[in-house]
């Protein structure tokens, strides 16, 4: 198998504390690719001069335009933001130039097209919380040529040293991340890639084995957790190492002879062993195997509170608790309203749809779609932001607002409408579900294995229609499957059942390529609704009106798409000029 390798370091990256590690991580994952006889391997680190984001393109471009490679490495260490709940790779003037940043997300949906039958995408990150750096403003960029969506997709995996949660948790003084950061991550990795232990080794005969991306997963987890809490740094650094896996079974990283195996070191310490929580990985595939078996509101949280999940700061239990009950009126005589816990309305804006307007801040307001099955609404909440969701005909919009976020956005038929009897039958499975999906998205680890994406999709076939939104949550999780097909589905299913589909759908659908977006009757919203969905948006190539050619800096910390006052003006002056639906 021809196999390439693009290896980053950056030990420097703008006004934040150097590290010490990175570099010579990269170098030593260099050496031990070349070792297994990748070639070519593009070493790319700051130790002589800066890193940039056209240096690390064209490197990945000519290994692409090669045409000879079966399998790409990309492997970076340094300095990591989240940033809308998706990763950045700062590079050397990252974050005083926005776009000297890799864009992962983008640049994953990218791979998958680049004709490389199997692409890698590691990251021994240390990450920093955005609002602690003064980066919220990065962009980044692709780093994979963008030249069409077309062809057959192929598979991408992806590891990163952490977990992708919450921006506001994540650490936000840089000198903790760089006083701890000793590439400890790729320390576990490498010794895994070299069969130490070698149980993470898929022996094929007696001298032959092979490290598979599925079981080194696990694999990671397990090891660079014992390190952490072995070296007593568990209660300084936040490191739950993360995986996304769509290739096959057959598939490797490493070959290996047994002869070539040498078992590791560790030098001890005298302290003892510290329990360490479940990580929000387990926590939440708990949960939502708990759900798909049908489990009930109400038990749900009962094994919330019996596992003590979310007695910390990561907030599963905060969530769980404040989606999973129902709230408010069920039911409007226009059949179509929006309701609010957390907070209030103070106004509401739409061209398309009559929307009550609140003479004093309101936890629940009327609404009627003037023409067709939907019509954007803006609402303006007491704590100063604004957010954008849809008015759909039969249905009443709820959102839940903690800590300033917008949690969890729900569409629940009203009891007056004749889609109330098959939602009253299986509400509480839907609710299950979405506040399942609402904390896992939260906290950046709402994934799905194969078998659990066919039985989210089928659950919500059966209740096509009751709860909308459950759509936006299972088609994130099927893009990191790299199901495409599911997506397709949901927007076939819902398209029948509404007339329209959610702007996320059309886009994850890959339906927004090379698109002006904001007129479409079909397509509900003109911007995604979940954070995570922008930074895809320029992979995709969609093009939003000029007036909105900085409305990134406008979004703040939520899952779902929340603005502040400036940008909520921009977008009010867009709806009110016909610029968007």
């Amino acid at each position: 198998m021809k196999r390439a390798a693009v290896v980053i370091g950056v030990d420097k990256t703008g006004g934040l504390p150097k590290l010490n590690d990175a570099a010579k991580g990269a170098r030593r994952f260099a050496k031990w690719a070349r070792a297994q006889g990748v070639d070519p391997v593009k070493v790319i680190t700051d130790q002589r001069t800066k890193v940039t984001i056209g240096k690390v393109k064209e490197a990945v471009k000519s290994i692409v335009n090669k045409g000879n490679v079966e399998q790409l490495l990309i492997y970076f260490a340094g300095h990591g933001v989240n940033i809308r709940y998706s990763e950045y790779w700062l590079l050397s003037d990252a974050p005083n130039d926005p776009d000297e940043a890799v864009n992962v997300s983008g640049s994953a949906v990218l791979a998958a097209y680049c004709g490389i039958s199997h692409v890698i995408l590691i990251s021994d990150a240390c990450r920093t919380a955005a609002d602690g750096i003064q980066a919220q403003n990065v962009t980044g960029g692709q780093i994979f040529p963008n030249e069409g969506g077309g062809g057959l997709e192929q598979p991408v995996d992806q590891f990163f040293a952490c977990t992708l949660g919450r921006p506001a948790h994540e650490i936000k003084d840089p000198s903790v991340t760089t006083n701890e950061y000793k590439a400890l991550y790729t320390g576990v990795l490498l010794d895994s890639l070299q069969g130490s232990p070698n149980t993470v080794v898929d022996w094929v005969d007696a001298t032959t084995g092979f490290v598979r991306p599925r079981p080194l997963k696990q694999h990671l987890y397990d090891e660079v957790t014992e390190e952490i809490t072995r070296l007593g740094l568990q209660t300084k650094i936040i490191q739950v190492p993360d995986a996304r896996i769509t290739s096959d079974n057959t598939t490797w990283l490493a070959k290996l002879k047994k002869t070539d195996i040498t078992p590791r070191r560790r030098t001890r310490r005298s302290q003892p062993r510290v329990n360490v929580p479940d990580s929000p990985v387990v926590v939440s595939q708990m949960l939502l195997d708990t759900v798909l078996d049908e489990a009930t509101t109400s038990q749900i949280m009962d094994i919330a509170n019996t596992r003590g999940i979310g007695q910390g700061d990561d907030g599963f239990s905060t969530t769980l608790a404040s989606t999973v009950v129902p709230f408010g009126p069920m039911h409007h005589e226009t059949e179509c309203g929006f309701k609010i816990r957390g907070a209030r309305f103070v106004s509401a804006f739409s061209e398309g749809a009559w929307v009550q307007d609140p003479d004093h801040p309101a936890d629940d307001l009327g609404a009627n779609v003037k023409d067709g099955p939907f019509s954007s609404v803006l609402l303006t909440l007491d704590t100063g932001a604004g957010v954008v969701l849809p008015a759909i005909s039969g249905f009443l919009c709820a959102l839940t607002v903690d800590d300033g976020e917008l949690i969890d956005v729900a569409y629940e038929p009203s009891d007056n409408s004749q889609r109330w009897n098959e939602f009253e039958q299986r509400a509480d499975e839907v609710r299950a579900l979405r506040a399942v999906a609402a904390s896992s998205t939260r906290n950046g680890v709402f994934r799905l294995d194969q078998t659990d994406a066919l039985k989210v999709a089928r659950q919500m076939q059966y209740a096509k229609g009751v709860d909308p939104a459950l759509a936006v949550y299972a088609a994130y999780a099927y893009q990191d499957l790299q199901r495409k097909d599911l997506i397709r589905e949901m927007c076939m299913f819902m398209h029948e059942d509404i007339g329209a589909r959610f702007f996320d759908l059309a886009l994850l659908a890959g339906e927004l390529r090379e698109t002006a977006v904001g007129s479409d009757p079909i397509i509900m919203g003109f911007m995604p609704l979940l954070a995570q969905g922008w930074a895809q948006l320029s992979a995709h190539q969609v093009r939003f009106p000029k007036r909105f050619d900085e409305i990134t800096r406008h979004i703040t910390n939520s899952p779902w798409t929340m603005f502040d006052v400036e940008g909520t003006a921009l977008i009010h002056e867009a709806i009110k000029q016909g610029e968007v639906l």
